[in-house]
């Protein structure tokens, strides 16, 4: 496998000063940003456009539903270019360190809820998953992921697979991760 341009990278590690990690995910989505600036643009030139009509004395023969079907698209358009950019924004953090593996996500430095916080001693099963071939065009190939409490959780944001595998690389050997804990299956004689 190739080496990662450093250009491509989505994840900062740095030490935390108490023998930890902290690994910051930054997501892969600046063509949905601009996409998403592009339709709020386009809402609003939509709007201008037509506000004269908006704003208008005259009746409609339509009893005035074009009018409330282009507010109601203008608006729709500006939704969902609003939650692209906010896509943008959005920041996912791991921190490893002090016996427990945490997550969380922020935005615009405000915490997006609380974090998930996981004993590394129960924590185990480090990889790399991939999540189909080709993976997620301009986006990446797969998730790390472990297995905790019986459940597969992923570690940030989707990445590229020798990122991917480079984080898993880097995280075993700071810190112990115990592989696969499944028993084998009896077999019948």
């Amino acid at each position: 496998m190739e080496p990662l341009h450093p250009s491509l990278r989505r994840t900062t590690i740095a030490e935390d000063g108490l023998g930890g990690l902290r690994i910051t995910f930054r997501p892969n989505l600046g063509g949905c940003a601009c996409a998403g600036l592009m339709l709020m643009v386009f809402a609003l030139a939509l709007v201008a456009g037509r506000a004269r009509a908006l704003i208008s004395d005259d009746r409609a023969p339509d009893g005035g539903r074009t009018r409330l079907a282009l507010l109601v698209l203008a608006g729709t358009i500006a939704l969902i270019g609003l939650a692209a950019w906010w896509l943008r924004q959005r920041r996912v953090y791991a921190a490893v360190g002090g016996g427990e593996l945490s997550i969380w996500s922020e935005f615009a430095g405000f915490r997006l809820g609380r974090a998930r916080s996981f004993p590394l001693s129960e924590a185990y099963n480090l990889r790399y998953v991939p999540i189909r071939p080709g993976g997620v065009p301009g986006m990446g190939t797969g998730y790390v992921a472990f297995d905790y409490d019986g459940r597969v959780r992923f570690l940030g944001e989707i990445l590229l697979e020798p990122e991917a595998r480079g984080l898993v690389a880097t995280l075993k050997s700071r810190f112990r991760f115990p592989e696969d804990r499944d028993e084998p299956l009896p077999i019948s004689p």
